[in-house]
């Protein structure tokens, strides 16, 4: 009976994150279409695995969606990302 649960437990896990993966794929894609910054961020996605919710949420906090925002310490851009990093 144990090894069936983890086998059923395991198969439901796999299709949850392979649906997951796929509805992340087609909100990137379809992003892509809506805004001047879609391009750069589903690149972003694309090389860091990151959420497009997480950058769009730093672009919010960070600058209020300023491309030319610079902070009081040297900060730039839409994420305030130091010169130096």
């Amino acid at each position: 009976m144990r090894p069936a649960f983890f086998l059923a437990v395991g198969i439901t896990a796999i299709g949850v994150l392979a649906a997951a993966d796929q509805t992340r794929a087609a909100s990137v894609s379809t992003l892509a279409d809506t805004d001047s910054f879609a391009a750069q961020i589903a690149e972003a996605v694309r090389r860091f695995d990151v959420p497009t919710t997480w950058i769009r949420a730093v672009m919010r906090a960070e600058s209020g969606g300023d491309t030319s925002a610079i902070s009081s310490k040297g900060a730039l851009g839409l994420m305030q990302i130091m010169p130096a990093t």
